[in-house]
C-alpha cells in the first residue's frame, strides 16, 4: 500500500466512486434520484474540495483502493479544525477497515502537527463498516441528518398560524427561550444572546422560501418550526424536498403531541406545494429533539468528532 498526496490527479476516479456510493445508499434510505442539479453540485463540491482540501489517496500499483480528503477550518466547535466532508472518503477496493486506520493515521499525523488537534467526518448512516471503524478511531456521534416522504395528513390543527412580519412579535418570548435551551446540560452550545430577537427573526423570514409556523394557546406560543430550502448536505437542495432548521416546544408543554401536530401540518403544507421529501439536521445529544426526529425520520448521516488532547 503506497500514498499519494497529489490528490487532483484522481478527480475522475474519485466522482465516479461518489455518484455509485450516493445510488447504493439512495435505495437503503429512500434518497431523492440524483438529479441534473444534484449531481452538478456534488462534482462541484468535490472538484472544490480536491482543490482546497487535504488528504491522500492510497493506491495498489497504480489502482486507486480509497481516499481521505478534509477541509482546513480555523474555527469550528471552538478549536482549528479538519472536517471531510459526506464526499471526501471511500474505499474503492480492498479491506475497508485496513485501509481507513491506514489513511487516517498518516493524515492525523499532518494534521495535529499543524495544529488541526479536532477532526470531523460525516459518512452515511447505511455503510457498512464506517461507522464502526471511526469509532475505535475514537470519533463519537455529533450531528445526525434525517429524511422522510411527505405525507398528507387528514387532521387540520387549528392552533397553528402561519408567521409572517405582522404577527412575528409573538415568537420573542420563545425564540429567547430556544437560545438558552443549548447552553443546558447536556448540550452546552453556549450561544450569544440576541439583543434583538424580532429583528433577527424578520431578517431569517425575508430570505426566499423560509417559512416558520407555531403552535398556539391564545396570544402564547407553546411551540414553533421553521423551514427552508437547504440543509446541511448537499442533496438538501433538490427542487422536491424542504428542511425543518430550527424547531422548538416549551418545556412545560412537551409530551402533548404539540410537536407532532406541528410536523403534520407543514407536511400538509408542503404536500399542497408538490413537496416530496422534508429533511432535517440535529445533535445527537440533544436529548428532546433527537427522541422526536428518530421517532419520525430515517437517519441518512452522521457526523463523527474526534478531539485530540494535550498541547
Amino acid at each position: 500500500m503506497r500514498f499519494d498526496n497529489n490528490i487532483k490527479k484522481y478527480r475522475e476516479e474519485i466522482i465516479n466512486h461518489q455518484i455509485n456510493k450516493y445510488n447504493e445508499q439512495k435505495t437503503k434510505v429512500n434518497l431523492p434520484e440524483l438529479n441534473k442539479d444534484t449531481t452538478k453540485l456534488l462534482k462541484e463540491n468535490i472538484n472544490h474540495l480536491l482543490d482546497k482540501g487535504k488528504g491522500m489517496v492510497t493506491l495498489d500499483k497504480n489502482n486507486i483502493k480509497g481516499y481521505l480528503i478534509g477541509y482546513k477550518i480555523e474555527e469550528m466547535w471552538g478549536s482549528p479544525s479538519i472536517y471531510i466532508p459526506i464526499y471526501g472518503h471511500g474505499i474503492i477496493s480492498g479491506d475497508v477497515s485496513k485501509t481507513y486506520q491506514k489513511m487516517y493515521e498518516k493524515n492525523s499525523k499532518t494534521w495535529v502537527d499543524k495544529g488541526y488537534k479536532q477532526h470531523a467526518v460525516t459518512i452515511y448512516s447505511k455503510e457498512t463498516n464506517p461507522v464502526n471503524i471511526w469509532f475505535w478511531l475514537g470519533f463519537g456521534l455529533r450531528c445526525v441528518d434525517g429524511i422522510k416522504e411527505v405525507n398528507k395528513k387528514t387532521e387540520d390543527n387549528k392552533n397553528i398560524i402561519k408567521i409572517t412580519n405582522e404577527n412575528i412579535y409573538k415568537l420573542k418570548n420563545i425564540h429567547e427561550d430556544h437560545t438558552k435551551y443549548y447552553g443546558k446540560a447536556p448540550l452546552f452550545m453556549i450561544r450569544n444572546k440576541d439583543d434583538n430577537p424580532i429583528e433577527t427573526l424578520k431578517k431569517w423570514l425575508k430570505e426566499e422560501n423560509h417559512h416558520i409556523f407555531a403552535y398556539c394557546q391564545g396570544e402564547k406560543v407553546l411551540g414553533y418550526m421553521g423551514i427552508e430550502e437547504k440543509g446541511e448536505q448537499f442533496l438538501t437542495t433538490d427542487s422536491k424536498m424542504m428542511n425543518i432548521t430550527s424547531a422548538y416546544i416549551e418545556p412545560n408543554y412537551r409530551g402533548k403531541k404539540i410537536g407532532y401536530k406541528l410536523l403534520n401540518h407543514v407536511e400538509n403544507w408542503l404536500s399542497e406545494k408538490g413537496y416530496e421529501r422534508l429533511g432535517v439536521d440535529f445533535e445527537s445529544f440533544n436529548i428532546y429533539g433527537s427522541n422526536f426526529w428518530r421517532k419520525h425520520f430515517k437517519m441518512y448521516t452522521y457526523s463523527m468528532v474526534r478531539r485530540i488532547d494535550g498541547n
